[in-house]
């Protein structure tokens, strides 16, 4: 189930799109690759690697996902053991428009110019977006595919033995069929799925939001939203992420009224953690003003202060600068003052000299403000 996410996030884009053209299924034999132009002048193919090495297939189009892919598949190729691991690129142009882009030139394996991408359409399945990994096992079978940056993962589960096929190949089957459901418009069927599959793996958040999104968006069942996740805080008391959604949950339905309740919860459940406080009371503070709740941010903030497990003294005087900010922001530039006081008694280094400059800032404020006048 760990690389089921991937698939899951996929599957929504596939609503709006015409059913594409068969690609190879996973755990078959890689197809050749049909374009005989690569940029260094030779011919590589999948081939060549055969009981070999592992191979990568990186297919990418010319787009504004194009350059941040490019600087993924360089660091993932030099992550991977050269020895075990082979890498071909595969950029959707002709050969005169790849060699215009130095990112590509500069590329640390071979690039095959698919300028009618035909080697796309090969590789990528209906819910498949370009950038795309695909990687091919030493016995030139279709393993894998996915986004770039978990290509290390997926290639040393392979080298370890520890690569899942079947279970692969299962949960391919399930993405396939909710994909379906949600293009025939049975949102029914398709949320019968989902909660078959999150029953078997209550702690995949991509499950429990996809129901979400099917009882808001398209059966407008808000009731059974916000049953479903109630029912997911008792299987996952522990998972802060469900509090997340609950809160999208109340913007959407318009129920901003149960926030107060909602902060409760979360504090009973997660205030001796900091960094949860801190994170939702961030999500908080970027809600729309006329939203916006500053005694709950405060009430998180000043729960993880008190009763926070800080795991040493650089982590609570972070956490009191963060809290110093806020505060000054909500006007109260006296408690900014006293919070920074206190984070550099805690802190170390420049962290300390930093917070001392904070607390002579906060200082400057509180003794002039008081004369300013228009």
């Amino acid at each position: 189930m760990k690389h089921l996410s991937l698939i899951l996030l996929s599957v929504f884009a596939a609503i709006t799109l015409a059913a594409a053209a068969q690609a190879v299924p996973t755990g078959a034999p890689a197809p050749v690759i049909p374009s005989p132009i690569w940029m260094d002048g030779k011919l590589h193919r999948i081939s060549d690697f055969k009981d070999k090495k592992v191979t990568v297939l990186f297919i990418w189009n010319l787009d504004q996902h194009m350059l941040p892919a490019l600087q993924q598949m360089v660091q993932v190729a030099r992550k991977c053991d050269s020895t075990k691991t082979a890498f071909l690129g595969v950029g959707g142009a002709n050969l005169e428009t790849l060699k215009k882009i130095p990112a590509i030139t500069k590329l640390p394996f071979p690039v095959c110019a698919d300028h009618n991408r035909a080697t796309a359409r090969l590789f990528c399945r209906s819910y498949d977006r370009p950038p795309l990994a695909v990687v091919i096992s030493k016995d030139g079978k279709v393993y894998w595919r996915g986004s770039v940056r978990q290509v290390p993962v997926v290639v040393g589960q392979i080298h370890s033995g520890k690569f899942d096929l079947k279970e692969r190949l299962r949960t391919e089957k399930f993405s396939d069929a909710v994909s379906n459901a949600i293009r025939g418009k049975k949102f029914e069927d398709a949320l019968k799925l989902i909660r078959e599959e999150w029953e078997r793996f209550p702690d995949n958040m991509e499950l429990l939001s996809m129901q979400l999104l099917l009882l808001e968006r398209h059966l407008k069942r808000m009731p059974d939203a916000f049953k479903l996740i109630e029912t997911a805080h008792k299987k996952q008391p522990e998972n802060p992420g469900i509090f997340e959604l609950e809160l999208q949950l109340l913007r959407n339905a318009g129920k901003l009224d149960r926030q107060a309740e909602w902060c409760q919860r979360l504090i009973a459940a997660h205030g001796s953690s900091p960094q949860i406080m801190i994170k939702f009371a961030d999500i908080l503070t970027r809600m729309p003003i006329k939203d916006m709740r500053m005694d709950h941010i405060h009430s998180l903030l000043h729960t993880g202060w008190l009763k926070g497990k800080f795991a040493n003294n650089n982590e609570k005087g972070r956490y009191a600068l963060d809290f110093a900010k806020i505060m000054h922001g909500f006007g109260r530039t006296d408690l900014a003052y006293k919070l920074t006081v206190q984070a550099k008694k805690l802190l170390t280094g420049k962290a300390k000299a930093g917070a001392a400059d904070a607390a002579e800032y906060y200082k400057k404020i509180l003794f002039y403000s008081h004369k300013f006048t228009l």
